[in-house]
């Protein structure tokens, strides 16, 4: 499928046009053929123009060799039974359950009943359900006996007491939710309440009540509004509470039941364009931010705007209640309840999830919002908060251009549109009966002066001289400095509104050509020598043909004004037109000094740019060699010598600091750089279509990586302007021997089966008079070296590939010589093993490889910080012994495996390109482990101050306890 103009797009399973009902007819070849479109059309369905997708996927895992009798049976167990869906092929169940065929029957849609109520008058008229028209979701109008002056009229719509506390006071279980449906010539609006555990959530009740509309009711919809008192939850109210969400029982996750109710929305009504806005007063925080972060990621994944409760909609929410003691003292009202603080944490937390997905990030709430608020209710001491407010928008810079605004991001925000905040706030003096009309200055102003007034005083301090005579050179300095000054129309400023900042805005360039005026100074071209005639730099082409031009009159000369008229950089000035005849004398093509530095200049930041693009080393010297190079092609200067000042401007122009060197590439790898991106690319695009045949469970990623038996830090506090830094380690033999793991890592985020561990030996043995250390997690080899080879190859595919990897399962390897022996490496396999290796390309493991990407470079942190702790606090610990070696990587890796740092495993795939979705939000494993909030050690009978925090039992450790007496907790 190709776009006009010979643009390439992706081709989707379907070529179904870009509808608003795409792929939801018997048209679309995948509908006709009752198969999902496929993951060419995931993109799509991101974007929410495909129907013909799955809506959810359930993680009701079952064993194909044995009978689903009880799998997909539950509703509070699978997410597909909950929104009413059948089971498809993505879902971990892979349709081997009971929900797997969608129902024959579909309850047939009608058209709502015309006739109105005949609700009996009463002072709660039409407040039950029985109502009729309540029952179908639809105000009472003229229609109606009630004549739809009722409870459930659209102009007496109100919000319940109890409904309406939830939105001023934050109580642990109560909540309230409005809603508000609308469609075409419909609108409807209604309120929900949940206040104890047995009753089911808001957003849940919300549900259950807009399938009901669309499933039996043919309704057009396009937008749903939903205003709730606390952001819907995320496992934040299960019941026990789980330890893993995939294995949770209770399944409490409002967030994610949002997200699939606007896409059953959008399949019910075959529309993709239904949208839904979520907006919450206080963030749900029962389990801590993690979970309230991770619902609000949730929700934004599926395409539903969420945004927090102002002071606008709440106020609206006051306004549909008929309590008189709430009536008009809304201000109040919010400052009570402090409700300023809610609404700035959940913007707070909405930003920092818009930042994780990529998206622009949005303020609603700024820091002048309490002066404004301020000044709104002390009227009297209204001209002391202005003068606030004014210093406050200074500091924001409100008179900035936009792009300036743009740019820092501490200008981004903004409360209220700024013109109609000065004409409410902004006092002006009235001594000459003038009317309050606005004025054509921002707030953040500068009062207007007299220059003749200025002229008057200065003329009493420096009396006049007697005569006029012409100013000399310095003199007519200081008259351009003055009259600049003096000139009041330099200073007008333009009235700007700040409004929500765009992220992809943020890249404009910071000035305009246009915006140059015309007397500033530019620096002459790189290209080639130029002579300067004013502002303009003329090349010897162009001065020899206005040279020509000259010559060409009859008489061999033309007048100044014919030369100027002609070549407008002339400017009628004689000294200019000389220098051309100068040029004609002797030939040569002079320029000022300051031209050819700032040519040279110039020459030689394009030469240190090629230098660092080529990844070669650059100094101070490769400055002077390149200063000379150029002087000498250019005949610039003679006996040119580059000062320490000139070098030191060039540093600042090219924009180069004395930078450490982290890695060391071949040229061959650096002018491969392309090819290796083309290679990676195209390697990511055929695993993506081989993982589509696995589970993620199937898809492992294999790769090995060389610790240091003592890890150091590469930086440390010191005093400043120390000369020399030194750290003192156990060994130094430490610092230079190695050994190598070698974890798999699946896409699904699971470490697979215990950790393959290479310790060198001098022998290629391990002592036969004492034991090592049996780590139950652990498969320890010893070897001469630490790097693996054949031999030690067939032992971890013996001991951990045949015994803890899946059946059939798609491996990742890189380009090791041995791993590109795919036949041998089956042969070691019994024939029951189904395993398809597929090879990284050689140098392109940085990026495509999620162990490197992501797990062993913070594997490393925690071993590192183990290891400095033991130096720091003098223990008496061998870092570098062998049964030491192998007790601190056992822990680490039990540590890293825990289910809390799933996403974290996870996100090394999503980096790579071959996991679609992002996996959330996560903490690192060394941020967890290392965050101890205890005094104490948690072991029974220790007194001692602790350091690790286990990540399985969440308990607090001394290093003895943790490290020394092996806390190994699964």
């Amino acid at each position: 499928m190709s776009r006009p103009g010979g643009q390439q797009t992706t081709n989707y399973c379907c070529e179904c046009a870009a509808s608003q009902s795409r792929c939801s007819a018997d048209t679309c070849p995948c509908v006709a053929s009752r198969r999902m479109c496929d993951e060419h059309c995931e993109s799509a369905r991101y974007r929410g123009d495909c129907l013909n997708q799955a809506i959810c996927k359930c993680s009701c895992e079952v064993d194909p060799a044995k009978p689903a009798k009880n799998a997909c049976s539950k509703s509070e167990r699978c997410d597909c039974l909950r929104i009413k869906e059948g089971c498809s092929k993505l879902c971990a169940c892979k349709q081997i359950c009971k929900n797997k065929e969608q129902p024959l029957k579909k309850i047939q849609k009608v058209t709502k009943p015309a006739q109105g109520c005949n609700c009996a008058k009463s002072k709660k008229q039409c407040v039950k359900k029985e109502c009729p028209c309540r029952s179908v979701y639809e105000f009472c109008s003229s229609a109606c006996k009630c004549c739809g002056d009722c409870t459930n009229g659209p102009s007496k719509f109100h919000v319940p007491k109890h409904v309406q506390n939830c939105f001023l006071e934050h109580k642990h279980e109560s909540s309230g939710l409005i809603v508000t449906l609308i469609g075409e010539d419909y609108i409807y609006r209604g309120d929900f309440y949940h206040e104890s555990k047995s009753e089911p959530h808001v957003e849940e009740q919300l549900v259950a009540a807009i399938y009901d509309l669309i499933s039996k009711y043919k309704v057009d919809l396009y937008e749903i509004v939903i205003f709730v008192s606390k952001s819907p939850c995320f496992h934040q109210d299960c019941d026990p509470k789980c330890e893993v969400i995939d294995e949770c029982k209770s399944n409490k996750a409002c967030a994610k039941l949002l997200g699939l109710l606007l896409s059953k929305v959008r399949k019910e009504l075959s529309k993709v364009d239904v949208k839904m806005t979520v907006k919450f007063l206080y963030p749900h925080l029962n389990r801590g931010d993690l979970y309230t972060k991770q619902g609000i990621l949730c929700m934004l994944q599926a395409g539903i705007k969420v945004e927090p409760l102002l002071m606008k909609d709440w106020s609206a929410i006051m306004d549909w209640s008929p309590h008189v003691d709430h009536k008009g003292e809304y201000l109040k009202m919010w400052n009570d309840h402090n409700l300023d603080k809610a609404v700035a944490q959940s913007q707070s937390f909405i930003n920092e999830c818009r930042r994780a997905l990529g998206l622009s990030m949005k303020f609603w709430v700024a820091e002048i919002h309490e002066i404004v608020k301020n000044a709104i209710l002390h009227y009297s001491e209204i001209r002391v908060k202005c003068g606030e407010l004014n210093d406050a928008l200074k500091q924001l810079d409100l008179t900035a251009t936009p792009h300036k605004i743009r740019s820092t991001p501490s200008k981004r925000r903004s409360f209220i549109d700024m013109h109609e905040l000065r004409d409410k706030l902004l006092m002006r003096s009235s001594t000459h009966d003038q009317k309050k009309n606005g004025s054509n200055m921002s707030v953040a102003r500068m009062e207007t002066f007299d220059p003749g007034q200025i002229l008057l005083h200065l003329q009493n301090i420096y009396p006049l001289s007697k005569g006029q005579v012409p100013l000399n050179r310095k003199e007519t300095k200081i008259f351009k400095v003055i009259k600049l000054l003096l000139n009041p129309g330099k200073y007008e400023m333009e009235e700007e509104k700040l409004f929500h900042f765009d992220e992809s805005q943020s890249e404009l360039p910071l000035w305009d050509e246009k915006d140059l005026d015309q007397n500033t100074k530019l620096k002459p071209p790189s290209d080639e020598k130029r002579m300067r005639f004013g502002n303009a730099y003329k090349t010897k082409a162009q001065v020899d043909k206005a040279l020509a031009y000259y010559e060409s009159a009859e008489d061999g000369r033309r007048s100044l004004s014919s030369m100027s008229s002609r070549f407008t950089w002339l400017q009628n000035n004689r000294h200019y037109l000389d220098k051309i005849l100068k040029y004609k004398e002797t030939g040569e093509f002079h320029i000022t000094r300051i031209d050819a530095l700032n040519l040279l200049e110039s020459r030689v930041v394009e030469g240190l740019q090629e230098m660092y693009n080529s990844g070669a080393e650059i100094h101070e010297d490769s400055i002077i060699e390149l200063g000379r190079k150029h002087n000498h092609e250019l005949e610039l200067f003679s006996n040119f010598t580059a000062s320490k000042t000139w070098i030191k401007k060039i540093k600042a122009t090219a924009g180069l600091v004395s930078r450490k060197i982290t890695k060391l590439v071949t040229v061959k790898n650096l002018r491969d750089s392309e090819q290796l991106k083309d290679s990676a690319e195209k390697f990511i695009e055929m695993a993506k279509k081989k993982i589509l045949d696995y589970h993620p469970s199937e898809v492992i990623n294999c790769d090995q990586s060389g610790f240091l038996k003592e890890l150091v830090s590469k930086r440390t506090l010191a005093r400043k302007g120390s000369k020399k830094v030194e750290v003192a380690l156990q060994s130094i033999s430490g610092n230079t021997h190695s050994y190598t793991i070698f974890p798999m890592l699946t896409l699904g985020g699971s470490l697979v089966g215990p950790l393959f561990v290479v310790l060198q030996e001098p022998t290629g043995a391990f002592p036969t008079n004492r034991p090592i250390f049996q780590a139950r997690n652990l498969v320890v080899c010893p070897s001469k070296s630490h790097i693996m080879g054949s031999v030690l190859l067939e032992k971890w595919l013996e001991e951990v590939v045949e015994q803890y990897a899946p059946k059939k399962c798609l491996m990742l390897v890189d380009s090791w010589p041995l791993f590109k022996k795919h036949d041998s490496m089956r042969e070691k396999l019994s024939a029951d093993k189904e395993i398809e290796f597929i090879n990284i390309p050689a140098g392109c493991t940085g990026t495509t490889q999620p162990l490197d990407i992501l797990f062993f470079g913070p594997l490393k942190v925690v071993v590192r910080r183990i290891h400095r702790h033991v130096r720091a606090n003098g223990i008496d610990f061998g870092i570098k012994i062998r049964d030491n070696i192998i007790k601190v990587i056992s822990i680490v890796y039990e540590q890293v495996r825990a289910e809390r740092f799933r996403r974290f495993r996870q996100y090394g795939w999503h980096k790579a390109g071959l996991l679609k979705n992002h996996p959330g939000l996560f903490e690192t494993p060394a941020a967890y482990i290392f965050s101890v909030d205890k005094e104490q050690c948690e072991q029974n009978g220790c007194q001692s101050t602790p350091f690790m925090r286990c990540a399985h039992c969440d308990i607090s450790l001394c290093f003895k306890c943790f490290i020394e007496d092996y806390h190994f907790c699964s």
